[in-house]
């Protein structure tokens, strides 16, 4: 009884490990990668001043900042713009902290697992996980059918009313479309679904060439 307990413990914690560890480094492989952002992102238009001129320094900095790395936003960003960033470099750092969180935890379960032999819970921690993470995909993409409601109810659940609306004419907008969100997404999406894939081929593997008899 306290046995099969266990397992469904363990199956249950590794399972949610995994699929968090496939949503936030598909997130973070997006928001973190500067030649998808420096591609991606709009113009800026009507700025005449220097700092305007070079949108990779802008970039760079933006990225820098998200990632900790600068405590600092380039001036070519209003107040409001700034205040709106600290919120999300909050949530980007937040995303980061689950992702090295549920890393360790996965390889520090893995290595019990295999130490206890215990490969079977392995794999189907592993299934389920790649099946959970099809499963929130799916969702999301039914989420976004309709992609200008997705982003207006994201924003009000995740941020204060009004303070991420802007003008079009700040930099915040000239850089980040409504278009380049959904790009964004639509990476997000396809990331998981390979991450996903990948541990189903890894499953196959594992149980050919190392736990046959598993």
């Amino acid at each position: 009884m306290y046995q099969k307990i266990e397992q469904k413990v363990v199956i249950l914690t590794l399972t949610i490990l995994l699929t968090i560890l496939i949503i936030s480094s598909s997130a973070l492989l997006t928001v973190f990668d500067s030649s998808f952002i420096n591609k991606q992102s709009g113009d800026i238009q009507g700025k005449e001043q220097t700092l305007y001129k070079d949108k990779e320094i802008i970039l760079s900095n933006f990225i820098d900042y998200l990632q900790d790395k600068t405590n600092s936003l380039s001036n070519v960003f209003n107040t409001r713009e700034k205040e709106h960033m600290k919120d999300v470099k909050d949530i980007v750092q937040t995303i980061n902290s689950l992702f090295l969180f549920s890393l360790i935890s996965v390889i520090a379960i893995t290595f019990y697992l295999i130490k206890e032999k215990k490969q079977k819970l392995l794999l189907k921690s592993l299934k389920y996980s790649a099946l959970n993470s099809f499963l929130i995909v799916i969702l999301l993409v039914i989420a976004t059918l309709n992609f200008q409601i997705f982003f207006n109810q994201f924003h009000e659940l995740l941020f204060k009313p009004g303070t991420w609306l802007f003008s079009h004419t700040d930099t915040l907008i000239q850089l980040f479309s409504f278009e380049f969100f959904q790009l964004a997404l639509t990476r997000i999406i396809l990331t998981s679904l390979a991450f996903s894939s990948l541990i189903l081929t890894l499953i196959i593997i594992l149980k050919r060439v190392f736990f046959r008899n598993v």
